[in-house]
Parts: C-alpha cells; structure tokens; sequence
C-alpha cells in the first residue's frame, strides 16, 4: 500500500514538472516537438516563426525556427506554450497529450540504442553481398567469382523497412513511472522514436555493409 502511494506522489510530481514547464538547470530554452530541448533565449515570437539567441563558447548566434516545431519556450523559469492543437496542420493532440507524447519520445532517446540495428544491418548485407557474388558453374565454383546482381541494391532498402515493422516493446525499467505504460500518447510517442532510430540504423547498417561488400568483391577480382 505504501509502495503504490509513493508511486502515486511521485506521479504528481512529474505531472507537477510538466504542468510548471520548468527544465531541468536551465533558464532559457526551447523544448521542441520532437522531445529534444535547446538552449537559447526567444526573443522574438510573431505567431509563425521564433527567432532566439543562444551562446557557444564566448559568441552569441541568432537563429529563427518554424513555430509548428515548437512545443514552448521558457523564459527565466516562466514557460510560454506555443503549440496548439491544428488538425489542419498535423496537430492532433491537445496540449497536455502533447507533454505526454513529448516525455515517451524523451524516455525513448535515453534508452533505445540504434547501434544493434546498425551491426546487425551491416552484417546482414555484407553477408548478402557476398553470397550473391557465390558463382555455381560447375567449372568456376566459389565466392566472387559471379557478378553481383540487384540483390546488392535492393537489401538496403528491405532492412529500415523490417525494422521498422517490427512493433518496439516498452520495459518498465526504460519508463520514468510504471503508470506512464497506461497513457496512450505517452506509448505513441515512445514508439515513433524508437522506430525511427531503428530504420535509421538498420538503414545506414546496411549500406555500410552492402559497399563493403562491393569493395570485398572489387579487391578481389
């Protein structure tokens, strides 16, 4: 009993953290759509574009960004919301599903690893390429001893896509709070980005492989 009342306050708290916006040792940010926060100070907000300033090393640099990717701004510990709900323009979520889809894609970058989809793509095409360079005449058995086929070019583009059909699990021990599992933007948001860093490794795996694998057949002749 007394477990599931500490997890209950401890979810008022982060529901506490969302609502007052603030990040975590920083005055002046951006939190952006896709779960990642910038550093840097508005200066400037006309309703479609966001202009903002922000310091690296001992220079300051001025940069403007779409609105539409741009969940808020925070100003000296005070947050202004500049997301809205728009179907029109893709905006689908109120704005407090949109903190919950925000937080899944936040939990998802700190535990989902692209690097498994990368060996795991470079592996699988470097093995294709080099079977499809397997010759079966009888007089001339062997490893590149065939020219390579379309199979070179045609297995990058088949692992991103297996990849990204395969539905990604959520671990309880990759969730900031066990009761998160039960919100449904918070799943989808947790999903799109560990999708994406699959397709993303498997595809960047499997052109790495599949060129080595060209070279391999390159070398050898």
């Amino acid at each position: 009993m007394q477990r599931r009342i500490k997890k209950r306050i401890f979810l008022t708290g982060i529901i506490m953290w969302f609502i007052s916006g603030s990040s975590i040792a920083q005055n002046n940010t951006l939190l952006l759509v896709n779960g990642k926060v910038l550093d840097g100070k508005v200066t400037n907000n006309d309703g479609e574009f966001i202009k903002y300033e922000f310091q690296k090393k001992d220079n300051f640099f001025i940069k403007e960004m779409d609105v539409l990717r741009v969940y808020s701004f925070t100003i000296n510990n005070k947050e202004t919301i500049v997301y809205k709900k728009d179907t029109a323009v893709g905006n689908v979520f109120s704005q407090d599903e949109m903190r919950m889809y925000i937080y899944g894609e936040t939990d998802s970058e700190k535990s989902i690893k692209s690097w498994p989809y990368f060996v795991s793509g470079a592996a699988f095409s470097y093995g294709m390429s080099v079977f499809d360079t397997y010759s079966t005449r009888e007089n001339d058995r062997g490893f590149f001893k065939a020219d390579p086929s379309m199979l070179h070019f045609a297995v990058p583009f088949v692992v991103p896509i297996v990849c990204g059909k395969i539905k990604p699990k959520i671990k309880a021990k990759h969730v900031s709070d066990d009761l998160f599992l039960v919100n449904e933007q918070y799943i989808m948001g947790y999903q799109k980005d560990a999708r994406y860093k699959r397709i993303m490794g498997g595809l960047f795996g499997s052109l790495t492989g599949t060129f080595f694998g060209i070279l391999t057949y390159s070398l050898s002749k």
